[in-house]
């Protein structure tokens, strides 16, 4: 299961993946600052090296205990700035701009009232305003640090209200113990809840519940039932799923043709699997004219995706002589 984020957040801009991070306003951009550090290493390792060559040159009867002293003190400070610069070099490149966020004034500004504001709506007791802070507090969205206990305080504020987005997003905390210890019995409550109201994430979450036997006995029609809510409302992952399960026969009567549909209507919306799956029904004419063109050009598209099944399926029609996926592999 997987959290679900409202749709006007700028979250590359502003996520602060670590608890940790802070926003460094009028800062250089992480390869700027790399490039000035590797000079910094540079002077550091240069110094050690003039130091040395210093003492090498001079003849010993020359070199005082003082001298001796100062150098080895400039040496020990140029150590420490060597593990520093290799340190924050190796900061910048695994976290990048997820620790280090390049955020204007103004909109440093525009955002900490953003969130003034959402919380004094939460704390009247908005639900969406909760349930926004509480996904907030979930990815460590800026100007909050992530706390799992604090998200969970304020979805579960907004899911009693019957926010639906809320109960979902609870639902996910619940499932993976984010906040709150696992329970997969509640996760389901509020899940079930969500998926009441329409909301397909929770719709399509409960029918791979029923699928899998994950939290409730294993239901292949109680499956199939959540997969069509979903499914018909648009969601891409549910159409594919019921797809399967009308191609497979499994909690509802094998029908290739439906099959197909479902397939085609979540191929056009690029998932891949169905791309995959359709893609193969028309090469072969299994629930549809047989059209080999239209079949490769759909695996071909799941491929782009990096669909593992649809590049072994390529090869393979690929081996069977078809110039198609021989030009796309680059056999030809």
């Amino acid at each position: 299961m997987n959290y679900i984020r409202s749709t006007n957040e700028e979250i590359h801009e502003l996520t602060n993946s670590d608890p940790n991070a802070h926003p460094c306003p009028k800062s250089w951009i992480c390869t700027k600052r790399i490039v000035a550090i590797i000079i910094m290493l540079g002077m550091y390792v240069s110094t050690i090296v003039l130091i040395i060559i210093g003492f090498l040159n001079t003849p010993r009867e020359n070199i005082s205990y003082g001298s001796i002293f100062v150098a080895v003190v400039i040496i020990g400070a140029c150590v420490i700035g060597i593990g520093t610069c290799v340190y924050s070099i190796y900061d910048l490149i695994l976290y990048g701009a997820t620790r280090w966020v390049d955020i204007s004034d103004d909109v440093m500004k525009k955002r900490f009232d953003e969130h003034n504001e959402t919380v004094r709506q939460a704390e009247q007791g908005d639900a969406d305003a909760q349930c926004q802070l509480g996904i907030s507090y979930l990815f460590g969205l800026f100007p909050i640090s992530q706390n799992n206990t604090e998200a969970v305080k304020w979805l579960r504020a907004a899911a009693e209200q019957g926010h639906a987005g809320a109960q979902y997003n609870l639902s996910v905390c619940y499932s993976n113990g984010d906040g709150v210890s696992k329970d997969k019995a509640e996760s389901l409550r509020w899940c079930r809840q969500a998926a009441e109201q329409e909301y397909t994430p929770a719709q399509y979450n409960l029918g791979a519940c029923y699928a899998n036997g994950d939290g409730v006995p294993q239901d292949y029609a109680e499956a199939v039932k959540w997969y069509q809510r979903a499914a018909e409302l648009g969601d891409a992952a549910a159409q594919h799923n019921l797809g399967v399960c009308y191609f497979t026969g499994e909690g509802i009567s094998q029908n290739y043709t439906e099959a197909v549909r479902w397939y085609r209507r979540a191929a056009e919306q690029g998932q891949p699997e169905a791309q995959c799956k359709l893609g193969a029904c028309c090469y072969n004419g299994k629930g549809t004219q047989k059209n080999e063109t239209e079949g490769i050009n759909w695996i071909i598209e799941a491929t782009k995706h990096g669909n593992i099944e649809a590049i072994d399926l390529l090869r393979e029609v690929a081996e069977q002589g078809n110039a198609t996926a021989q030009n796309n592999l680059g056999l030809r």
